[in-house]
């Protein structure tokens, strides 16, 4: 079989990259490992203009956000299923002086466009004795359901990627009955493992989520107290997310467990159940930036997204198209 690119990974990045090669009707074939919850199936998907304890504009969210949502708009419409919900955030003040930080920062005009209004009024089951503020630009992409629309294509197969049967010849790429022009990796934590980029930086973070069954608590923003509460359907919200540098496994604990109930209580007075609970490794780079790039004239990688990956995924994947080495 003859295909112009061989994608590795089926996640944020690799799906993104996927959608953009057939835009441009280029031809694929992609693997995933159907053996490992990956990232992109773990996580909540959220984007959020303003990061850090110095409230600072995320890191090019001028041009990602736009070309983010045109982008799951556009794969929306090829899957036939919804996968990008505005929302807004509630950003919940937790001492007078986070509260006078928010309002120093709003007077600046770099965010000052992303800020909605200030919420004083209670919301239910809301605990937020200092009010809070409410952000723009703001939403979450249901990862689950692009993952399963992606994987059912039958340009996808579900199996382990084995680089023992990975060859080059004249400048094409042999990988069992597949002759390609080029191959990506998007193979987010695996890429630890991986012969061609098993040297970068990264610095892999252990992140967990629960859902909760809650009946009347708010369910029009997303809700953040250092932790965030978002709203997924009647009575039930995903909660998260830890992070962990040590111990890195897929294995769902208690600990966890336990500071994320405990977190939610700082957030709600009324009672819960948790249903749900994941675990999964982020493919984090130790400078936080993502990794994108032709390591040779026909080997490409997009890495390291991290926790902004809903945000930049889209742009990553048309920046290496666009920067494509002649073949």
């Amino acid at each position: 079989m003859q295909v112009d690119f061989i994608i590795v990974g089926q996640g944020l990045a690799g799906i993104n990259l996927a959608h953009h090669l057939w835009q441009k009707q280029y031809s694929y074939i992609a693997f995933t490992n159907p053996n490992q919850l990956s990232a992109t199936q773990a996580a909540a998907g959220i984007i959020h203009p303003i990061t850090g304890r110095r409230l600072v504009k995320s890191w090019m969210f001028d041009e990602a956000y736009p070309y983010a949502l045109a982008t799951y708009q556009s794969m929306a419409q090829k899957f036939g299923v919804t996968l990008f919900k505005p929302l807004s955030i509630v950003e919940i003040f937790t001492s007078v002086k986070h509260r006078n930080d928010w309002y120093m920062r709003s007077s600046d005009a770099d965010i000052n466009y992303l800020i909605e209004s200030e919420i004083n009024e209670p919301l239910s089951g809301v605990i937020m004795p200092l009010g809070g503020i409410q952000l723009k630009a703001t939403g979450y992409l249901q990862t689950t359901d692009m993952i399963k629309s992606a994987i059912s294509s039958t340009s996808v197969r579900q199996q382990v990627f084995d680089f023992k049967q990975l060859h080059f010849k004249n400048d094409q790429i042999i990988y069992q009955d597949i002759t390609a022009s080029y191959i990506v990796f998007c193979d987010g934590c695996d890429a630890t493992n991986n012969p061609f980029i098993n040297t970068l930086p990264f610095q892999l973070s252990k992140g967990e989520i629960i859902e909760v069954y809650c009946e009347h608590l708010h369910s029009s923003y997303i809700l953040n107290r250092n932790n965030f509460v978002l709203p997924i359907s009647d009575n039930l919200f995903k909660v998260g997310a830890t992070y962990q540098w040590q111990y890195l496994n897929n294995q769902p604990s208690i600990e966890a467990r336990m500071h994320l109930a405990q977190m939610l209580k700082q957030i709600t007075h009324l009672p819960f159940e948790i249903t749900n609970h994941w675990a999964a490794i982020r493919p984090t780079i130790k400078d936080r930036r993502p990794v994108v790039r032709w390591q040779q004239k026909n080997v490409g990688i997009i890495n390291g997204l991290g926790t902004k990956g809903v945000l930049l995924a889209p742009l990553m994947a048309r920046q290496l198209i666009d920067n494509l080495p002649a073949n």
